[in-house]
């Protein structure tokens, strides 16, 4: 006999985009035996600098959600409400609801914790403004360092990146590892490379900012 765990929460969707002033809706859905408490908390959300999501104790001014309590049955599923403040400035807002969930199964505590990113969408004049730094090997990969100085989230993907080998005559085309750039932040943009890439190289990187192609030349020895 298979027997469902007692704390076992689906969340969705796992991203938000609300534009201020409006509401939008998270389903938490109980697909364990137990009925959890669940607790709705929100946190700052920021992103490293290699792409790794981290949790900001502030807790964001440009989100409310409701109930922050409830319970919920097994195989029930229940709305959670996120409303973006109609004041936020124009540009994207990161924010992160935290849904925790706890219920007591044979004597052992089980504790659960999702967190949905939330962008909030200020109304107003949208800046894209995305700043080529260095280019770096590493590890037969190449590390392009990219700053997003404008006030909306980027994602950087094979779409708005495009990166060129040349070593003589020979060209070798690169795709980046996808990845998002919050605004007002730094990221490093990944580039795989193959082993028979090798010696002295030109690189030539090509970033789609916002139509406008932005264009920069890096002479580099890859190991």
């Amino acid at each position: 006999m298979i027997v469902a765990p007692p704390a076992q929460l689906a969340v969705a969707p796992p991203r938000l985009v609300v534009a201020a002033g409006e509401t939008r809706a998270i389903r938490v859905t109980n697909e364990g035996s137990g009925v959890p408490a669940v607790v709705v908390t929100t946190a700052g959300y920021a992103v490293g600098l290699r792409g790794r999501p981290r949790i900001v104790v502030r807790r964001p001014a440009e989100i409310s959600v409701r109930p922050r309590r409830l319970e919920i049955p097994a195989g029930r599923t229940e709305t959670i409400a996120v409303t973006a403040v109609p004041g936020a400035s124009p540009g994207d807002h990161a924010a992160l609801v935290l849904v925790s969930g706890a219920v007591a199964g044979r004597g052992v505590g089980v504790r659960l914790r999702i967190g949905v990113v939330v962008l909030v969408r200020g109304r107003g004049t949208v800046a894209h403004r995305l700043r080529l730094g260095s280019l770096r090997p590493h590890k037969r990969t190449l590390e392009l360092l990219l700053e997003n100085r404008g006030n909306v989230a980027e994602h950087v993907d094979a779409s708005r990146v495009h990166v060129v080998l040349r070593a003589g005559r020979r060209t070798v085309r690169l795709r980046p590892v996808a990845r998002e750039l919050l605004p007002q932040s730094r990221g490093i943009c990944v580039l795989r490379y193959g082993a028979h890439v090798r010696g002295r190289v030109r690189a030539q990187v090509t970033v789609d900012v916002g139509g406008r192609l932005v264009r920069r030349s890096y002479a580099l020895v890859l190991p």
